[in-house]
């Protein structure tokens, strides 16, 4: 995989590509520690994979971004070093079409190797997305549990990747306030960053946004954002929690686990949407919901960052419906008040 690193410390590039050397199928193709430099190098030469810092002067992250994904789409792995985290820089890059987002070492730590484990496992995760990591077995769904006597909420379960951000915040924005349903989310996303993705799509949405940290109850009226580097589930007790299991997914949570385990656990009804993202994550687990009698949505191209995890799913079957980011709020409203008509 070819790598490119964009950085305006130099010290930083060095060390970056001194890591990078020694990871077994990476190459790093070139480095740039100016905007210009960047945007010129990346319309000749573009890369697989971009890791680029937050910071390069006369030019905000999500500007950059933009320019860079209009003129030489590639996946862009942000790199955030001096705040604790940038939110605001993180999320407008992310809402542009960055890929993802690790937080940097201090560089007094940079000797220790486990300083950059954090960068390591997004790095994994994007070569998987892209198709350079090697195959991994497909989660298997969770047991059924045998269904109790209660009526619990409908549950619309919400998968993302690149783009995801701004469009979580179009579909949950246009929610009602009294939405009777559990929306949850798996965006894939650095677990560092997922508290403050909570945070930020909270300050649009008339519903109450939080991160998803502990086990939890279905309740109507709440969003959750999956904010764990374990896999989230429905548990036997029909609650959401977490597992280890399946440590060879390098996507973590990963949306095929959470809509696999959805699915497997009656008498849980709602809905699944898989929005845009880079990869397949979602789009077997989008047909496991629709099999087992969920309403099930993919976003269409025009409006998609990137067209692969939707793709995927209209190509499986797994949608019953191809709608633009528009639209989506609007139809999982209705489906919510057929469900609980029912």
């Amino acid at each position: 995989m070819k790598v490119a690193i964009a950085h305006p410390d130099r010290a930083t590039v060095s060390r970056l590509q001194t890591l990078l050397a020694e990871q077994p199928g990476i190459r790093v193709a070139w480095t740039a520690d100016t905007a210009q430099r960047l945007l010129a190098t990346c319309a000749v030469r573009t890369p697989d994979l971009l890791l680029m810092g937050l910071d390069f002067p006369g030019l905000a992250a999500g500007e950059l971004t933009r320019r860079l994904m209009t003129a030489s789409p590639c996946s862009i792995l942000l790199l955030n070093q001096g705040c604790d985290p940038c939110f605001g820089r993180v999320f407008e890059a992310l809402g542009q079409g960055a890929a993802d987002a690790a937080v940097l070492p201090p560089a007094h730590s940079w000797n220790r190797p486990e300083s950059w484990a954090d960068l390591l496992n997004r790095l994994d995760t994007l070569r998987t997305l892209a198709g350079h990591g090697r195959k991994v077995p497909a989660a298997r769904s969770p047991a059924n549990a045998a269904p109790p006597r209660l009526r619990l909420p409908p549950v619309i379960a919400i998968g993302a990747s690149t783009g995801g951000p701004r469009a979580l915040a179009a579909v949950i924005s246009s929610l009602p306030r009294e939405l009777p349903a559990t929306v949850v989310i798996v965006q894939h996303l650095d677990f560092h960053f997922t508290e403050g993705l909570a945070e930020w799509l909270n300050l649009s949405a008339a519903l109450p946004v939080a991160a998803l940290t502990g086990e939890t109850r279905l309740e109507p009226g709440r969003i959750w954002v999956a904010a764990r580097p374990e896999h989230l589930i429905v548990t036997d007790a029909l609650t959401l929690g977490w597992t280890d299991a399946w440590p060879d997914l390098t996507i973590r949570p990963s949306i095929d686990v959470f809509f696999k385990s959805l699915a497997a656990h009656a008498p849980l009804r709602g809905g699944g949407i898989l929005l845009t993202g880079m990869g397949r994550d979602g789009a077997e687990g989008l047909l496991a919901l629709r099999r087992a009698g969920f309403f099930t949505v993919a976003q269409d191209e025009a409006s998609s960052v990137v067209y692969g995890m939707p793709k995927a799913a209209a190509q499986l079957g797994a949608a019953e419906t191809i709608l633009p980011l528009d639209a989506i709020a609007g139809h999982i409203v209705r489906h919510v008040a057929r469900l609980n008509a029912a």
